[in-house]
């Protein structure tokens, strides 16, 4: 599986939106533009289509823990 796919899964799980990906990796110090995202959520045939690194995929669930931690600090 790569992390392509990977991003995608957890996008459509989480039910996020493009804004709501960038706010996450920005939450990890993470600069990403939203053409960036694009490009790792396209099928792999199309011309724009770019592999998301190992750094990205981590970075994108260290931003999903920061938030669900905090999230769930605040409901305490």
């Amino acid at each position: 599986m790569s992390n392509n796919l990977i991003l995608r899964k957890l996008k459509i799980a989480f039910d996020l939106k493009t804004d709501e990906i960038i706010e996450l990796f920005n939450l990890v110090e993470k600069k990403i533009s939203p053409h960036e995202l694009s490009a790792f959520l396209r099928s792999p045939e199309q011309k724009q289509y770019r592999h998301c690194n190992d750094q990205y995929l981590r970075n994108f669930i260290h931003g999903l823990q920061v938030k669900f931690r905090n999230n769930a600090n605040e409901l305490e």
